[in-house]
């Protein structure tokens, strides 16, 4: 029945222009009660299933997530009588009626339809099933005929103002702890360009037999749909956790009959967190943490964080990987996360079409295990734990490693006995140990670095401290060790990546190679790096470092004098080093390559700075930053800064393959502030690790000059030529860095070297 007062609310008389209105709907009640042990058809068994034990809200809810097609009035032929006879059958288990007829030709109540006006619609309504209310949305001042005629399997739709939906300012969104379920399908646009009708069909299917209905059956509200897959949010962890694996195990049963390389399968991410709940949507950083363990799952498998395990308890159901501190695309601080061992899914699927893995996902992961305390002295024990705690926080800045957190370490701190345990339990490869004793006045601090695959000691060193001084050297000693770390362990998983078969590498193995080739300065080799960075990019269009490394390719290339069209190449060193700046805007490496190469090529010297800022703030003890920045504050004039800068560079990278790199930067910060013996010196160090590097044989050879010392400069020119024999001093001037009237005096120095012009 009509209410009385809709034409009245449909007009607006009475009310204000910020009343807002309710649309009432009524819904029929037509068919025969269920018989008792009424058959259900099987594909109405998972929609019925779906519905038990659920009360309106959540019946209606699940209703509108099965996505059915518009049903209109006698047009229920060939699909449209499947869809018809769902609809049919949920209404009736909502309402207490059943129809054992199937579908008939008369008005069927269908929620794709409401949700389509609804979404269509203006301003805030309920949509009422039966009288009760269920669903908010919005609509606009329409009288009740017109949305009538727009309803037409509703028997009557009413309108009525809802003073308790009343427009405010306060902002209309909710923000709950959720758990934040996010699936992709592995290999989409593949699978798409194979047979897109097929593959599309096949996965609405998937949707609508087993997606939706398991989402809600564990009490999910599914959100969002990609495209390519979904989120969906859940009030409780262990029924997120449950739903993703039944899922996975589910839709592994329902393509096994498929080829192998035709296969839906997804990867599933899982976290904890607050989210903001509005317009039917979810936003916020839980939603973002979901969405990148996604990407490091295995093709059919599930990635949770520490986080949402942690809020469930007993986890004794399922086999957990521990995958130990992950760094994600895009967040400041690494995730600990666990993929979920699932021996029923067939992954298979993988080795057809693999999804490019993301090049965080296999960087090089290390623990620093508690540090014993060999002393008597119990006071000892609190240095030895902050010295840990030291080091963890400045291995964290290292974008190249993947640190455990401290909490997962506690574990050994009676010992470590077996080394492979120590991989087994927390997934690294490699970790850190060490004790501290105190002797006589002194505090001895012994630290070993560990390989678990092999077992033995990559590197090991003594410290000896004034234990007056103890503190203000802890971080010294700590940036030491940490600089010792990152270059043993680089130099270790190049050579891992060499060994490996090219069919076996992956974007960061790619990356590994490229670095080991580009230092030879050699022309083949130098070429050959070119080609494995553009396979890493091909491999990961998200991999940062390959952008970044790609950048400072063209760069050496244009210093060393190979290139053929120097002005398209800067402008390609700003455009890579922006790719990798987009997919990792905290990427230092990416950073520190671009403000070099603006302020080399463009001497754009405090946008170069704000960049160095940048990645200095995201990664204190990133050595590409101190190096490149030092590059450019010896180019301002401001040389003892620079010095300083590369000074620290060397310390944290001392062994590194870019050494040569870095004591050439150090020598031309000591030309530039006229300490020109000093030049000298760390100029002719850098050749002794890399006789091929033109920048340190000009360097050396002005300062040669500067200090009076023309013969050996001379000797030095030649080398450079014979080197580099398309280098013209000419063309270097006019890119020549340095602010005047150092850049003048540079030239003719490389001049009176004999460098030819």
């Amino acid at each position: 029945m009509e209410d009385p007062d809709a034409a009245k609310s449909a007009s607006g008389v009475g009310h204000g222009p910020r009343r807002r209105r309710r649309l009432r709907v009524l819904w029929p009640r037509h068919g025969h009660q269920a018989p008792r042990g009424a058959r259900v058809p099987p594909m109405d068994r998972p929609r019925l299933r779906v519905l038990q034990g659920l009360g309106p809200d959540r019946g209606v809810r699940a209703l509108r997530q099965q996505e059915l097609g518009r049903c209109r009035r006698g047009d229920h032929r060939g699909g449209g009588a499947a869809r018809a006879r769902e609809a049919e059958m949920m209404a009736a288990e909502r309402t207490g009626q059943w129809s054992s007829t199937g579908a008939r030709r008369r008005r069927t109540p269908c929620v794709a339809a409401t949700r389509g006006f609804a979404a269509d619609a203006g301003t805030a309504t309920r949509l009422s099933v039966a009288g009760e209310p269920q669903v908010r949305k919005r609509t606009s001042n329409r009288s009740p005929e017109v949305l009538q005629s727009e309803l037409p399997w509703a028997d009557t739709v009413a309108v009525k103002h809802d003073p308790d939906l009343v427009n405010t300012s306060t902002p209309e969104f909710e923000r709950r702890v959720r758990a934040v379920v996010v699936a992709d399908v592995v290999g989409y646009t593949r699978l798409m360009e194979a047979a897109e009708e097929e593959t599309h069909a096949r996965y609405r299917t998937l949707r609508v037999a087993v997606v939706d209905p398991i989402i809600v059956l564990h009490r999910g509200e599914l959100v969002k749909n990609t495209g390519d897959g979904f989120v969906a949010v859940f009030e409780s962890p262990l029924d997120a956790l449950r739903s993703a694996v039944e899922l996975q195990q589910e839709i592994a049963a329902q393509e096994a009959r498929q080829a192998p390389e035709r296969r839906i399968c997804f990867r599933i991410g899982i976290h904890w967190d607050p989210v903001i709940l509005d317009f039917n949507d979810v936003y916020g950083r839980g939603v973002n943490i979901a969405v990148r363990l996604q990407t490091v799952a295995p093709a059919g498998g599930i990635v949770v964080s520490s986080v949402l395990l942690g809020q469930i308890g007993n986890l004794r159901d399922w086999k957990l990987d521990d995958l130990g501190e992950v760094r994600l695309k895009n967040l400041a601080r690494p995730v600990h996360a666990f993929a979920v061992l699932l021996p029923g899914v067939d992954r298979s699927a993988a080795a057809a079409g693999p999804a490019k893995s993301s090049g965080w996902a296999r960087l090089p992961s290390i623990a620093v295990l508690p540090f014993k305390n060999l002393s008597a002295n119990p006071e000892d024990r609190y240095f030895a734990e902050g010295f840990v705690e030291d080091i963890i926080v400045t291995l964290g800045n290292i974008p190249e490693l993947l640190v455990v957190a401290r909490g997962s370490t506690l574990a050994f701190r009676r010992g470590v006995g077996d080394p492979a345990r120590v991989g087994e339990k927390l997934g690294v490869q490699y970790y850190l140990t060490g004790g501290v004793r105190r002797s006589g006045d002194r505090i001895r601090v012994a630290v070993e670095l560990i390989d678990v695959a092999t077992a033995s000691v990559m590197w090991a060193e003594r410290y000896d401290v004034d234990p007056e001084d103890v503190f203000s050297v802890q971080d010294d000693i700590a940036i030491g060790i940490v600089g010792q770390i990152a270059t043993y362990v680089r130099q270790t998983e190049i050579k891992r990546a060499l060994r490996m078969p090219p069919q076996n590498l992956n974007a960061y193995d790619h990356t590994l190679r490229a670095l080991d080739l580009l230092y030879r300065l050699d022309f083949a080799s130098f070429s050959r790096a070119r080609t494995l960075l553009e396979k890493a990019r091909e491999e990961d269009d998200t991999y940062a470092a390959a952008y970044a490394f790609s950048a400072y390719w063209h760069m050496f290339n244009i210093n060393e004098g190979w290139s053929s069209d120097p002005d398209a190449e800067i402008d390609e060193v700003i455009r890579l080093s922006n790719c990798a700046i987009e997919r990792d805007p905290a990427n230092a490496l990416a950073l520190a390559v671009q403000g070099h190469g603006r302020s080399m090529f463009f001497r754009e010297y405090d946008a170069a700075m704000d960049l160095f800022d940048r990645a200095l703030a995201a990664s204190p003890n990133n050595s590409w930053a101190w190096i490149f920045s030092s590059a450019t504050y010896g180019f301002v004039g401001n040389a003892p800064a620079g010095v300083a800068r590369a000074e620290r560079a060397i310390r944290l990278s001392p062994l590194d393959q870019q050494a040569f790199f870095n004591l050439c930067l150090l020598g031309q910060n000591h030309y530039l502030n006229g300490s020109f013996d000093d030049a000298i010196r760390w100029c002719r160090k850098a050749l002794s690790l890399n006789p091929r590097f033109g920048n340190a044989e000009r360097v050396l050879a002005a300062s040669l000059v500067a200090a009076g010392r023309a013969e050996e400069a001379h000797h030095v020119a030649h080398q450079h030529a014979q080197n580099l024999p398309r280098f013209k001093v000419s063309d270097y001037a006019r890119r020549c860095p340095f602010t005047e009237p150092q850049a003048s005096i540079y030239v003719e120095r490389l001049k009176a070297a004999g460098l030819p012009d």
